[in-house]
């Protein structure tokens, strides 16, 4: 939900199919179609009423998309794989998410009307990163696996890459959800500590704030 609070998610049509909407006050709920396939699932809104997500293509493909009023559903292509999603999106448009790729690795991006789909990496020893949040300035948080399988959160910035956040002396960490990443570059999330259990088991879990 947006700050209109205008809301997105998906809802079950007449074949049983899943299509991505928009709600809002005014309107009520607003079917977004697909990108030529059967099913479509909305993720985020922001203040400009714009979706992303996941739809079908014709292919069978599933593609990250955005929405916009006066343009539609645009499909965001991949990284060169078969499927993409898009979790995020900002008050510029700009998209971020997760592609797979040639090489069948999951490659976190961001999306620019600008550039399109850009490859943000992984972080080093790593095959594998997320994007699940993008700010204001074009930043883009999530997580990525390290040498040896722990998965960290990051940081993604257009002039320093792909910044390996820590953990708070345990082994994983990660930022929660699109809303916990701010416009000052700030991440909020989950880490394990040294010592303690979750639940009766290793590795307790903490909140942490980042900043640069």
């Amino acid at each position: 939900m947006n700050d209109l609070g205008q809301v997105t998610g998906a809802a079950q049509i007449a074949t049983g199919d899943y299509h991505a909407f928009r709600w809002t006050a005014s309107g009520g709920m607003q079917d977004l179609g697909t990108l030529g396939g059967t099913g479509s699932y909305g993720y985020a809104i922001n203040a400009l009423g714009q979706v992303t997500g996941l739809a079908g293509t014709a292919s069978g493909d599933t593609d990250a998309f955005r929405w916009t009023a006066s343009g539609g559903m645009q499909d965001l292509g991949t990284l060169g794989g078969t499927y993409s999603i898009g979790f995020a999106i900002n008050v510029l448009g700009q998209v971020a998410g997760f592609a797979d790729t040639t090489a069948g690795a999951e490659h976190a991006f961001r999306w620019t009307a600008s550039g399109g789909m850009q490859d943000l990496g992984t972080l080093p020893g790593g095959t594998n990163s997320y994007g699940l949040a993008i700010n204001a300035l074009g930043q883009v948080a999530g997580y990525a696996d390290i040498a040896g399988g722990a998965e960290h959160a990051f940081r993604w910035t257009a002039s320093g890459g792909m910044q390996d956040l820590g953990t708070l002396g345990g082994t994983n960490s990660y930022p929660e959800n699109a809303s916990t990443f701010n416009d000052l570059g700030q991440v909020a999330g989950s880490a394990q500590i040294a010592t303690g259990t979750t639940h009766g088991l290793p590795g307790a879990t903490h909140a942490f704030r980042w900043s640069p």
